[in-house]
């Protein structure tokens, strides 16, 4: 894979451009825009329209709901610039704030093709150290489905889960919701701990949210020798659990997949969500190493138990059969007189439960930007 970009900012409006090229990938797009956006600041908002990945919540190896483990889609979107307080006395007290949503194709190869996902994320600090996230995506609309402003307004108000809300046959789309944060912990002690807990659906009494994808996780910081570092520790289940905080049994093929959007919350054949799809557990460790003038070093390891209960599902993104993986993933970020580059090189293993059969990928990549 080799990467070329270059951008422009001005005071209102921002262009980048990047253009990648693939050797043999899997959704036979071999020439890539990922990446390519234009942008206008309105006051302390910007628009923007284009190819942009997006990555929501506090995960540093993936996040349940919206992550960049698939390419991006053409969207365009709405986001706030800088994170500030409100003046109004009602709303102060949650502190600084930022909001961001987007409207985005799925313009891939599908059972119900050229659907429209709709993401809203908002994001305040009530208190130094503590930051919270509530999320939201949905996907509706497509061929054959019903794409008009009453079935939108059904999806924001929550209007789409049969037998809890709605009837199977006015079912706008598929959501997921639901909330992250972040603490740092206080006096500079330099550790902070992570949760994300995302919902697949509703129930008919009792909490609304329910069906929960859920995430830990902590980070320290500090130094190492010239360089410093940030170094990770982050367990994911994207096994969907029972109750009002996920407290109880286990619900198979219910992540990331649905009976009217029969590909799931999929894209160009990958997650939109967490790297291990569905009915997975996964644990991370990795650290990023950064010199005083820029440079950066990343090294993670993974391991992850994929698709562990449930029928074989054929949507599944990674293994259709309960397999486990293993992958250890070294990259180099650094500025060159020329621009700056980006290489680095990954190497997985994969075992199928069921027939006992092994695999390995060496993979590499190659990134460069005039920027």
């Amino acid at each position: 894979m080799a990467t070329l970009g270059t951008g422009w900012q001005g005071e209102r409006f921002t262009l980048n451009l990047r253009g990648t090229y693939v050797d043999d990938p899997m959704d036979r797009d071999e020439l890539r825009p990922d990446g390519t956006y234009a942008g206008v600041t309105l006051g302390n908002w910007m628009l923007s329209a284009g190819w942009q990945e997006r990555w929501w919540g506090p995960g540093r190896d993936s996040s349940l709901i919206l992550s960049t483990n698939a390419r991006p889609m053409p969207s365009i979107g709405i986001q706030r610039n800088v994170s500030r307080q409100s003046d109004s006395k009602w709303f102060r007290w949650i502190g600084p704030w930022t909001l961001t949503s987007f409207m985005g194709l799925m313009d891939d190869d599908r059972v119900v093709e050229d659907g429209l996902l709709w993401g809203f994320r908002f994001t305040f600090r009530p208190v130094r150290g503590l930051e919270i996230g509530l999320n939201r995506t949905a996907q509706w609309c497509g061929d054959g489905r019903d794409c008009s402003l009453r079935a939108f307004l059904r999806v924001l108000n929550g209007n789409d889960n049969k037998g809890a809300n709605v009837d199977e046959e006015d079912e706008p789309g598929n959501q997921l919701a639901g909330i992250d944060a972040r603490w740092s912990l206080p006096r500079q002690i330099p550790v902070a701990f992570y949760m994300q807990w995302i919902a697949e659906d509703t129930r008919r009494t009792g909490a609304q949210l329910h069906q929960w994808l859920q995430q830990v996780g902590v980070e320290y910081w500090g130094r190492a020798g010239s360089y410093t570092h940030r170094t990770h520790f982050e367990v994911s289940s994207t096994r969907a659990r029972l109750g009002a905080l996920g407290e109880g049994s286990f619900i198979a093929d219910n992540a990331y997949n649905h009976f009217i959007f029969e590909t799931g919350y999929r894209y160009k054949g990958r997650s939109i969500g967490h790297g291990m799809d569905g009915d997975g557990l996964s644990w991370s460790v990795g650290t990023t190493l950064a010199s005083d003038d820029g440079n950066t070093w990343n090294a993670s390891i993974r391991h992850m138990r994929i698709n562990r209960i449930g029928e074989p599902d054929r949507w599944h993104s990674l293994s259709a059969t309960p397999a486990e993986r293993s992958d250890i993933q070294l990259s180099h970020d650094r500025t060159l007189g020329f621009g700056r580059i980006y290489v680095g090189i990954g190497y997985q293993w994969l075992t199928d439960d069921l027939s006992g059969e092994r695999s390995n990928d060496l993979q590499a990549f190659l990134r460069w930007s005039s920027r």
